[in-house]
Parts: structure tokens; sequence; C-alpha cells
């Protein structure tokens, strides 16, 4: 009788946490494209750090931020973890992270945050396509739903002339594209390996180098001449240590204690934040994308709907 309570009870603090858990990552998540914004221009609109840069700053942080796991674990990682690790690390961090500083520069954070949310639909349509993932009906649904919303957004933004080109909400769908790509990686080959030695080593395949070019680059001076630009990279560490290294291992614990599909329903949060950040910061988003990003969420729901038994 006794063990019983105590499972019961243990039930119910799993709840409770992992609602406070959900609604975390929701906001850290969230809040990683105004940070974006902060890292790349000053209140009043002056530049601070270039894209490159920012992307540069942010691995290397994460990096050394999660540097003591690769020294622990890496006498005991199997070799043939290697090769889909560098997948991961590229295309999970490396990329995605230079294509979304790009394209804020143009776009504003609270419709990145909304186009951020295409990521379920390429998870499964890579996975229904390269890596076996069975889907059904209701997923199906869900793509050509979420499909409609993000060009509804990207029309709507066009409209009214917040962006002259496809080309830089383009740059956020190939970011969540390279997204999809790791997830299914992860899904199929590294499913055995805890999340964060995944993260850890696939934030070293990207952030040595990162730091290895920065070190030589013409950035250390730059910084030197301008302090100003201090306030970018401040900003940067926030994105860097909060929505990458404390995210994963929330996340991690997260999918434990409840589980995959719940932990991965963090996305329908994900866009709200990032609007709320938006308008408080003052950006404006038009009615139509509005529009588009309520189509888009409702495809995510039926992007991860199951089937009825």
């Amino acid at each position: 009788m006794t063990t019983l309570k105590g499972e019961m009870l243990q039930k119910t603090l799993n709840k409770y946490k992992s609602w406070i858990l959900f609604v975390v990552l929701g906001i850290i998540w969230g809040s990683s494209f105004i940070l974006m914004k902060k890292g790349l221009f000053a209140s009043d609109g002056t530049s601070l750090l270039k894209p490159d840069e920012l992307a540069l700053f942010r691995l290397i942080i994460a990096m050394l931020s999660l540097l003591p796991i690769v020294l622990i674990y890496i006498k005991r990682l199997d070799a043939k973890y290697w090769k889909y690790l560098i997948i991961v690390g590229v295309f999970g961090n490396g990329i995605p992270a230079f294509l979304f500083t790009y394209a804020q520069t143009e776009v504003s954070s609270s419709l990145a945050g909304i186009l951020n949310s295409t990521v379920p639909f390429f998870t499964l349509v890579l996975g229904s396509a390269a890596f076996s993932l069975k889907t059904n009906s209701w997923n199906r649904w869900g793509v050509l739903v979420g499909f409609a919303g993000t060009i509804i957004i990207i029309i709507g933004g066009q409209l009214d002339l917040q962006y002259n080109s496809i080309l830089f909400p383009g740059l956020i769908i190939i970011a969540t594209l390279c997204y999809a790509i790791s997830v299914n990686t992860i899904k199929r080959y590294l499913s055995d390996l805890p999340a964060i030695e995944i993260t850890s080593f696939g934030l070293v395949i990207v952030g040595v180098p990162a730091l290895i070019y920065t070190s030589f680059s013409s950035i250390p001076q730059r910084i030197i001449e301008n302090p100003y630009l201090m306030e970018g990279i401040m900003y940067t560490a926030i994105l860097a240590l909060a929505s990458t290294s404390l995210a994963l291992i929330l996340f991690n614990h997260l999918i434990k204690i409840s589980t995959a599909l719940f932990a991965s329903s963090v996305t329908y949060l994900i866009p709200l934040v990032a609007v709320i950040w938006g308008i408080l910061d003052g950006e404006k988003l038009v009615f139509l994308q509005l529009i588009g990003g309520f189509i888009l969420i409702i495809g995510v729901y039926f992007v991860y709907k199951k089937k009825a038994s």
C-alpha cells in the first residue's frame, strides 16, 4: 500500500513538473528569436554583431558550456556514431545558426518564431520519405494545412512590404528543413544515446571549427575597437546558454517524466511567445500573417495527431 501511494504521488508530481517544464521551454525557445534580434541590432536600430559573428559566438559559447560533458563521455563513445553526430552537428546546429541570423536582418522575430513551426512538417515528410517513418491520413493533412499557412504568412509579409524578397523567410524554411534532417537522424540512428551527449558532441563538431575560425579572423580586433559590440555578445551568450544548453537539459528531462509527444507539443507555444515579444518590441504583424500562423498551428496539431483506434 505504501509503495502504491508513493507511485501515485510521484505520478502527480511528474504531471505538475511536466507542465512547468513545458511552459518554461516554450518561454525559452520562444524568446530565442528576440534575443537574436537584440544581438544584431541595438534599441536605436544601430547594427551590433554581423549575422555570421552572432552565429559563430552562439556556437562557441554553447559548445564551451557543454564541453565538460564531451570530456566525460568521449572515451566510451562508439566510433559508429560519429558520422551521424556530424550530421546532427552540421544540420541541427551549424547551418541553422547562420540561416536564422541572416534571415532576421529582414524578418521580424515574431514571424521567425511562427515560421519555425514548420519543423514538424519537414520532420514528417523527410521521415516518411527517407527514414521509414509511418504516417496516417491526419499527419498528411497536417502537412498540407501547415504548408498553406506558411505560404499565407510569406505572402502577407510581401503584400505589406515587410521584406522585398522571398529569400529571407526562405532562409528560415531551409533552416527548419535542416532541423528535420537532424531530428530524423537522431530518431533513426542515435536513439540509444542520451540527448545531452548527442547535443554536446554535435556542438563540439561545429563549435571547435567556429572557435578556430573566429580566433584567426578580424572579429576579435573589431570587438576591441568597438566596445559597443559587447551588448550584442551579451544577448548572444544568453541565447547560447538558455536556448541551447539549458533548454536541452530541460527538454531531455521532460521526455523522461512525460512522453515524447507531450514534449514535442511545445512547438505550439513557441510562436505565441515569439509574437508577444515581437509586439512588446514594436514589431508589426499584418492580419493575413496572423491568419497564416493560426492555420500553421492547426497543421502542426494534425501532424502530431494519432489515428483513432
